[in-house]
């Protein structure tokens, strides 16, 4: 499949080499020149992924149309106060888009999914989430995550497209729940950092987490 994947930070180059590992043709858009410049040399995200080497990348560039032009797939991979504007790129794309950042937008609530509603009315979208680091799938280290959509067969192509053997991708028909999860975990995350610069215990951070939970799932059943 062309896929290309817009964002050059750690998370977008390490899923790139995870497409091109899968035999996937690939293009890389990244907002800083320096970035594309040194990606396009050395095959190496010095910046982000320093030490790992993302081979296989013949398409590096710094305007997004095209990075998307005759794509069958695009992984949007910036942040989430970024993802609305380069969005907004994709207005007329009727292939699969991927939104692989966690958040909510700020001023609407809304999941990068519901951006996406609105800013590419025409794909299929679908969310891939999941515990990840980017440095540890860069370097191959088993990794779950999965793909969630309303439509069950774009969650599964998307399943398919990114599935390798140390990155395994279950599917999901609960693209809501599965932002949710995504970005509100990382509020639970910080707060649990805090603790331990507060020098508390684990006994307080099992508490967090146990309410975390309750919370969380109060906010889920109410969205």
């Amino acid at each position: 499949m062309k896929v290309a994947v817009l964002g050059a930070g750690a998370w977008g180059t390490a899923l790139a080499k995870i497409l091109v590992e899968g035999g996937h043709q690939v293009s890389l858009w990244a907002r800083r020149p320096e970035l594309v410049n040194s990606l396009a040399t050395t095959g190496i995200n010095e910046r982000y992924l320093p030490g790992i080497r993302v081979p296989g990348i013949k398409q590096i560039e710094s305007e997004i149309q095209s990075a998307i032009a005759d794509r069958d797939c695009v992984v949007v991979a910036v942040p989430s106060k970024a993802f609305r504007d380069v969005t907004k790129a994709l207005t007329d794309f009727r292939g699969i888009v991927v939104s692989v950042t966690k958040g909510i937008e700020y001023d609407t609530g809304l999941t990068m999914c519901g951006v996406l509603a609105q800013t590419a009315p025409a794909a299929k979208r679908v969310a891939l989430s999941g515990p990840t680091l980017a440095l540890e799938v860069a370097k191959g280290i088993p990794t779950a995550i999965v793909a969630a959509a309303e439509d069950p067969s774009a969650a599964q192509e998307v399943q398919h497209l990114f599935h390798r053997p140390t990155f395994r991708v279950y599917s999901s028909a609960d693209p809501l729940g599965v932002e949710l999860g995504g970005a509100l975990k990382n509020v639970v995350a910080i707060a649990a950092g805090a603790g331990d610069g507060l020098g508390l215990g684990d006994n307080s951070k099992a508490a967090l987490v146990t309410r975390a939970q309750v919370h969380l799932s109060g906010i889920g059943n109410a969205l």
